[in-house]
């Protein structure tokens, strides 16, 4: 039901957002991620956020990459050039102590992947393209 109501909302916001992107978390443990974007004539990653926390079932949404900068932020003092609603989404990052996944389509070469999460379990990820919108799935 989770994953339609998902779905559902992707495609109603896809006419009133240049790219949105949808986080679902439906594992039994939180998740620390970073996403990275980078601006419409930028390269590819050039903007990371900070680390984003993420609980057992929770969501996070972002209409656009401005409102990354508002929270949780972009790292070193990182910026948006132009226009936020224009930038491109890239990938989700995890760093679980030795254990690095990145997935996505901009400086990412997967879009599925398996990490553990910090209960130990194995954490499966997948990047999807919904219309103009992204939607990663984290689950057990």
């Amino acid at each position: 039901m989770r994953k339609l109501f998902t779905a559902a909302l992707l495609f109603l916001l896809a006419p009133a957002a240049r790219a949105a992107l949808f986080i679902n978390n439906t594992s039994k443990c939180t998740v620390q991620v970073r996403v990275y974007a980078h601006s419409e004539k930028g390269k590819a990653c050039e903007l990371e956020s900070k680390i984003m926390t993420i609980p057992s079932m929770g969501t996070m949404a972002f209409n656009n990459a401005g409102q990354v900068a508002e929270n949780p932020g972009w790292e070193k003092g990182m910026t948006v050039a132009g226009d936020p609603k224009a930038a491109v989404w890239d990938a989700l990052g995890f760093h679980n102590g030795t254990s690095t996944l990145k997935v996505g389509t901009g400086c990412a070469t997967v879009t599925t992947g398996v990490v553990k999460d910090a209960c130990g379990a194995d954490l499966n990820v997948k990047w999807t393209i919904a219309g103009r919108n992204i939607l990663v799935e984290l689950y057990n």
